[in-house]
């Protein structure tokens, strides 16, 4: 396992379902999705965004792992703000948290990887809004970029898993 929970922004089903998939994969613990401050909301009216549906698509991931057995958690949250402030922080320390944000300061492995890395977040695909971004910046939650390219969500969060296993097991 990577990173036991990963916090995601709701985005198209048909993409999601892949994601939810390599997570599957990277045998994720915990599945937390967020609706960003701006979003379209008929994205988490989706019928992929249930329990069920999530579940689904996480074994598949695991069985292409040759894996059967699943303790996935999986919550779904309406806004930002009260999902970081009354959950997230709450359970987290800030210094265990990863905020992936391509505009943000490079990420420095032996900082964020001192205490371990338990949840990593990802935003929207069109980035955080400032509003975001100062709400993190408020609550000194660690926001790192893992390179200049700002890619398509289904193809950062292999890209930075693969960054996150990489650097991790180098020590």
């Amino acid at each position: 396992m990577i990173v036991p929970s990963v916090a995601l922004a709701y985005c198209r089903p048909k993409m999601m379902k892949r994601i939810i998939h390599f997570m599957g994969q990277c045998q994720v613990e915990e599945l937390l999705f967020y609706r960003p401050f701006l979003s379209d909301k008929s994205y988490e009216k989706s019928s992929l965004y249930t329990e069920a549906e999530v579940k689904e698509s996480y074994s598949l991931g695991l069985s292409q792992i040759r894996q059967t057995e699943s303790n996935l958690r999986v919550s779904f949250h309406t806004h930002l703000k009260p999902f970081l402030e009354d959950l997230v922080l709450s359970r987290f320390s800030a210094d265990n948290i990863l905020i992936a944000e391509p505009d943000a300061k490079p990420f420095q492995p032996a900082g964020a990887m001192q205490p371990p890395l338990e949840l990593l977040v990802f935003g929207p695909e069109r980035g955080f809004t400032d509003k975001e971004l100062k709400l993190f910046e408020k609550h000194q939650v660690p926001m790192n970029s893992f390179g200049d390219m700002h890619l398509r969500l289904e193809s950062a969060i292999p890209f930075i898993f693969g960054q996150i296993k990489a650097l991790s097991s180098t020590k």
